[in-house]
């Protein structure tokens, strides 16, 4: 994010947060909170891109789900390699 300050940064993801797109999730084997989609926003951006929204869900909604991290499984695997994740943390 090029060209944004530390503080229009922070307003952003407030927003995101209170509106309900985006969820904190904590991590195992990771310092701090990382930021990921809510199943609100998959169904934004699902619509938007004229996606099949139950199959999108099924792939990354962050949701925890009973003893796995979260439920989408292309967002468990991104979860296991941290290093992954690490960028966006940064910037937050």
């Amino acid at each position: 994010m090029l060209g944004v300050r530390r503080r229009q940064l922070y307003s952003i993801r407030q927003r995101l947060l209170r509106d309900g797109l985006v969820v904190a999730l904590q991590l195992p084997n990771a310092e701090g909170r990382r930021l990921a989609l809510s199943d609100t926003g998959i169904r934004a951006l699902a619509h938007r891109d004229r996606s099949d929204v139950t199959t999108t869900l099924r792939r990354w909604s962050a949701t925890p789900a009973g003893k796995r991290v979260v439920r989408g499984r292309k967002l468990r695997q991104l979860a296991r390699v941290i290093e992954h994740t690490e960028f966006p943390r940064r910037l937050g």
